[in-house]
């Protein structure tokens, strides 16, 4: 949850943002995005594959052999400053490896999905990343959620930590990731995961846990919680392979990410009363633009600025490798919703 005061921080501007993270700079990609506000105000965009540039503006043409890479790091925006973290603190531009460690320390290994952030009741942000091997195209193969607790002040990570009680499970022959979303109350941290149902999308479901970040989780059955992972039951919203909830600023959640389908360039909401639904399509909320033909489109997050609502989406496809400053995440803001 993201209290009043956090809500009316300023923020980057949209094209501070758009720029920052994929386009006209040294930072290109920041695929995946998860992201939080801290308590000061500090914008935290914590990100997946990304390249890094050795000069402000990279040529077109595929992506050269010596272009460093990460797969997490943590671009963020303080005092109306970019910075950037991830492992072993040396200067991202100044990188010489084809290869940045990440953010991650120490490093679980494997690729690593930012897959949700907030700031929890010790004022200290916390973020998911999700393990993974396969592709969006094929399916992911799951493997264990971590948390990581950031630091305030140098927002550098803590340990990485195998998050209690959320790992990969299989429920009804289906695969189900943990950490999309976190969503709270006075009492309970709520933790959204994703059912992959391979070729017709994702459904929601719910754990929910004590407002820290540990404890044995209970699933929402459809009628009460269960200490049994079978029971999860599907929430009803069929969102992309990545989403967000967050306040409504009228009150109840809202959902927002890119229509079922990896080629959709809808990005589009939901709301509910509460964690467990019923939740109510709210239509479509933006059109992705067409950069390239055959572009992928996927993501659909979202995070508060005021009464407004920002938007991250992702691009990707076939024509990074003619020009990959086309790759990575692009914004938008739109009105928040009408609410039910």
């Amino acid at each position: 949850m993201l209290y009043p005061s956090v809500a009316r921080q300023p923020k980057p501007a949209i094209e501070d943002l758009d720029t920052a993270t994929w386009r006209g700079r040294q930072w290109v990609g920041a695929d995946c995005t998860a992201m939080t506000v801290a308590w000061d105000g500090t914008v935290l965009m914590f990100c997946g594959d990304t390249y890094m540039g050795r000069v402000p503006q990279m040529p077109d043409g595929p992506v050269p052999s010596g272009c460093p890479f990460t797969n997490n790091s943590l671009l963020f925006w303080r005092q109306g400053t970019f910075g950037v973290r991830y492992q072993g603190g040396t200067n991202i531009y100044g990188a010489r490896k084809p290869y940045v460690p990440g953010f991650l320390s120490p490093s679980p290994g494997g690729f690593r999905w930012p897959a949700g952030a907030w700031v929890d009741v010790d004022n200290k942000v916390h973020a998911f990343f999700a393990g993974y091997t396969g592709n969006i195209f094929t399916g992911y193969e799951a493997a264990t959620l971590g948390e990581v607790t950031v630091d305030p002040v140098t927002l550098m990570p803590g340990v990485w930590a195998a998050s209690s009680g959320l790992g990969p499970t299989t429920v009804g022959g289906l695969q189900v990731t943990w950490g999309q979303a976190v969503s709270f109350d006075e009492t309970y941290q709520y933790v959204y995961g994703a059912v992959q149902h391979v070729g017709d999308g994702y459904r929601v479901v719910v754990a929910r846990r004590g407002r820290g970040t540990t404890g044995t989780p209970t699933y929402w059955d459809g009628a009460t919680w269960s200490a049994a992972v079978a029971d999860v039951a599907e929430l009803g919203p069929t969102p992309g392979n990545s989403f967000t909830v967050l306040p409504h600023p009228a009150g109840g959640l809202l959902l927002t990410s890119c229509r079922k389908g990896l080629l959709s360039n809808k990005v589009a909401a939901w709301w509910a009363a509460s964690p467990t639904g019923s939740w109510t399509d709210l239509g479509d909320l933006y059109t992705v633009p067409t950069v390239w033909a055959d572009q992928y489109n996927y993501g659909g997050l979202s995070y508060r600025q005021g009464n407004m609502l920002r938007l991250l989406y992702n691009l990707n496809g076939d024509g990074v490798l003619n020009d990959y400053r086309r790759y990575g995440v692009r914004w938008a803001e739109v009105p928040f919703p009408a609410r039910p």
